[in-house]
């Protein structure tokens, strides 16, 4: 079984080891080593990645109380064969700080809200605990977000140290085990002992800060989600740089730039009514004019049949324009518009036109590929592809077939 560096010395990121497997599977090899700081995807914690023998390490994992390190196939691992082994650091460290945080603020909220951490995940780009806790308010967010800072900010010593379950359970543990054994935990001096088999630093210092970004109901709890350290810091240059890039934009301090795009939301808000109502009014006059210039023209007895194509104008513009036509009365709508190389038709009719444009666009539409349908009163249809005259040839088509009123 290897000896597993990293229980010793987490900062370890090169070593040498002694090839003692190797195996294919799944089109990858797997490699086993006497010895090895790589950790293994475990209790919410990444697996580490790096290189054996110079071939990428691509998967750590546990397997029958043995770590596998799964790597990319070369000539640089052979059985019995001594090799270097390395390390991707930043990324080691970086799980050692978020680890640690994980432990503190897990703490904090124990002993602040007597709330349990009952999950953990530690993603690429955030990390998240889940509470056993109904609810979450701003304020007591940061009332345990201060505590948790405050630990990191002590550089309280952290230090692990395997015990008997006996011995173990003389400690104030945050949680109980269920396995048998000896037990490792890691003890943050006078606020947090916790059984755990992950790295961390040996300093709360070194995790360097904790923010909260938010919580949302899970399961029947809470999840928190926060960053630590490195993460945190990126996270704060960037919302810095988008805050301060508003600011300056509408002329205001940084507190300021909230109030500022609540007062532009407000104003786009009533501006979208008021272009709403002006393109309404638009299109009446729109359908007006194109009603006028063809009644005059119409056979007596016939419905007003205004057909036009139009080039990339919205189907939502046709539509209001179909239903401005329709709603002058006695009159048909029978619009188009062709936008990158396909087309889009909205037929529509005025209550008193007998013309059933669910079945004038089924009966239209499919002698040239589309599909489409509605109801008696309006339809819409169209098609992706088709060549450049078929607006024409199907608008008028439909138009030829509505029937004279009798």
């Amino acid at each position: 079984m290897s000896i597993r560096l990293y229980y010793d010395d987490p900062y370890l990121t090169e070593f040498r080891a002694t090839v003692v497997h190797v195996a294919t599977e799944g089109g990858s090899t797997r490699v086993t080593l006497d010895r090895t700081a790589f950790y293994p995807t475990s209790g919410g914690q990444p697996c580490d990645l790096g290189s054996i023998g110079g071939c990428p390490v691509a998967d750590v994992f546990e397997r029958d109380g043995e770590i596998v390190h799964s790597v990319e196939s070369c000539d640089g691992v052979d059985l019995g064969e001594r090799v270097d082994c390395r390390l991707d650091a930043e990324r080691r460290f970086d799980h050692m700080r978020q680890h640690l945080g994980q432990h503190i603020l897990s703490a904090s909220f124990e002993k602040d809200l007597e709330a349990n951490t009952v999950g953990f995940h530690l993603g690429p780009e955030s990390v998240a605990i889940d509470l056993d806790i109904p609810s979450l308010d701003e304020s007591r967010a940061d009332r345990v977000e201060d505590l948790a800072n405050m630990v990191i900010q002590q550089d309280r010593p952290v230090s692990a140290v395997w015990l008997s379950k006996e011995e173990a359970s003389r400690l104030p543990l945050r949680k109980i085990p269920q396995r048998d054994g000896p037990l490792r935990v890691i003890i943050v001096e006078g606020f947090d002992y916790s059984p755990c088999g992950g790295t961390h630093p040996r300093r709360t210092g070194e995790v360097g800060m904790i923010k909260i970004l938010g919580w949302e109901r899970a399961h029947a709890g809470i999840r928190v989600t926060f960053l630590c350290g490195s993460r945190a810091l990126a996270d704060y240059r960037w919302k810095n740089s988008t805050i301060s890039e508003i600011a300056r934009r509408f002329s205001v301090g940084p507190r300021e730039a909230g109030d500022a795009v609540a007062r532009q939301r407000d104003r786009l808000k009533v501006m979208a009514k008021e272009l709403e109502r002006l393109s309404a009014l638009a299109l009446r006059h729109e359908a007006a004019c194109l009603v006028a210039e063809i009644s005059g023209g119409s056979p007596a007895g016939s419905p007003i049949v205004v057909a036009r194509s139009f080039t990339n104008r919205p189907v939502a513009e046709i539509s209001g324009l179909a239903a401005a036509i329709a709603s002058m009365g006695n009159a048909v709508a029978l619009l188009s518009s062709s936008v990158d190389g396909g087309l889009k038709v909205v037929f529509a009719r005025s209550q008193d036109v007998r013309e059933d444009m669910n079945l004038l666009m089924r009966s239209a539409i499919a002698l040239f590929g589309g599909r489409g349908g509605g109801t008696a009163w309006s339809a819409q249809g169209g098609m992706e592809k088709c060549p450049p005259d078929t607006a024409d040839r199907l608008l008028s088509f439909a138009q030829g077939s509505i029937s004279p009123r009798p």
